[in-house]
């Protein structure tokens, strides 16, 4: 700037003396030149100051940025040095830790290497404890086993001989035990034939009630020429003509209540046998009366004879109440012969046989068998107890 002004002075003056003005003009010229001069460096002194305060301000703005730069260096370097000290620090710390990772192991190695040479005095108490401990557990385990299989045992043992008798008694039902008697009697008092069971009562709407006979005699026996004569207590009854048929020496007859209506209709042999459990052979063995059934709760006499006069063969049911309370136990009422005589008394009530006798059942021997038997009964009172049924024989 001060160049500039000097150098428009100059020019200025050498234009006044070459152009040789006058000098008033030269004067007037160098007035203006002082006062451009003049106000030329007020405003140099302002540029000056302004440059001053420029300068100043960019000093002080160097100094604040070199401050803060030097803070920055210096927040930087506290940095740098905390995090290079906290990895020295960490990596010191985990040389420590390995450091003292090893000397354990070394240490656990040792005392493994001392304790399989030399067994501790506690691990030796600690062995014993857990020997103790586990056999008296292993003591309460097997007398615990023992007890259940004893147990087990025993109650195996009562089932299997209930079983055992169960199967026995099955198997008792189901085989023919009867032993046919070998003696022969000429007893004329006792009788050729016998009942031996009786079944009244039967399933409501169903023909299954039967009379069972046995020939008692050494001899084949015509049944033909016996009647049934199927009695009540006031007097009366039904007369049944069974036909002509006979009955092997110490063999039965069943006697079958059914009449045409339910034998035709299903209730045959098969149904019988079915229900039963036998294998009876109609014509041989069971033998149908056409009637509807024996009554189940009143008392009844069932006799066998040539006529009402001689009847050789008795007995009766429901004599001091009902026989059969439940119908659906395919129970019978088995009877027993008393030695002489035509009567055969109540003995129990069991599982009905039809078809098979006893032992117990019949006498020990059989009776000869040759003509009509001496015995005949002339009247059958029937009394309230069984035991006062009297029987007036009558000798041919």
């Amino acid at each position: 700037m001060k160049k500039k002004y000097v150098k428009s002075a100059m020019a200025i003056l050498l234009a006044g003396v070459m152009g040789m003005n006058s000098m008033t003009a030269f004067a007037e010229n160098m007035e203006e030149i002082g006062v451009e001069v003049s106000a030329s460096q007020e405003e140099v002194l302002l540029e000056n100051e302004s440059v001053n305060l420029e300068i100043e301000t960019i000093e002080q703005g160097d100094e604040i940025e070199k401050n803060e730069a030097e803070c920055e260096k210096e927040e930087v370097g506290n940095e740098t040095q905390e995090n290079v000290t906290g990895e020295m620090t960490s990596a010191e710390e985990k040389t420590t830790v390995i450091e003292n990772a090893t000397e354990e192991l070394e240490s656990d190695a040792a005392e493994n290497i001392v304790r399989e040479t030399v067994p501790h005095e506690d691990e030796e108490v600690e062995t014993e404890t857990i020997e103790g401990i586990t056999e008296e557990v292993e003591k309460e385990i097997t007398e615990e086993v023992t007890g259940e299989i004893e147990t087990e045992t025993e109650e195996l043992t009562e089932e299997i001989a209930t079983e055992e008798e169960l199967l026995t008694e099955v198997a008792l039902d189901e085989i023919d035990t009867f032993q046919k008697p070998t003696e022969i009697t000429y007893n004329q008092n006792v009788s050729p034939l016998i009942v031996t069971e009786i079944v009244p009562a039967g399933p409501s709407g169903k023909r299954l009630t039967y009379t069972e006979v046995y020939n008692n005699s050494d001899a084949t026996i015509n049944f033909g020429d016996y009647t049934f004569f199927y009695q009540y207590p006031a007097g009366g009854g039904k007369v049944f003509n069974t036909g002509d048929f006979t009955i092997e020496s110490g063999e039965t007859i069943v006697l079958w209540q059914c009449d045409d209506a339910k034998y035709e209709s299903g209730q045959n042999v098969d149904f019988f046998n079915d229900y039963y459990g036998t294998d009876l052979v109609e014509g041989e063995d069971i033998f149908r009366i056409n009637y509807t059934g024996i009554h189940s709760s009143a008392r009844r006499g069932f006799a066998f004879g040539r006529d009402e006069d001689s009847i050789i063969c008795y007995a009766e049911s429901n004599v001091e109440g009902v026989d059969i309370v439940d119908t659906s136990l395919k129970h019978a009422v088995q009877y027993s012969y008393g030695g002489q005589g035509s009567v055969s008394y109540k003995s129990e009530i069991a599982k009905a046989t039809p078809g098979r006798v006893e032992n117990w059942q019949v006498p020990s021997a059989l009776v000869h068998y040759e003509q009509e038997p001496n015995l005949s009964i002339q009247k059958v009172e029937m009394l309230q107890n069984e035991n006062d049924l009297q029987i007036i024989y009558k000798n041919s």
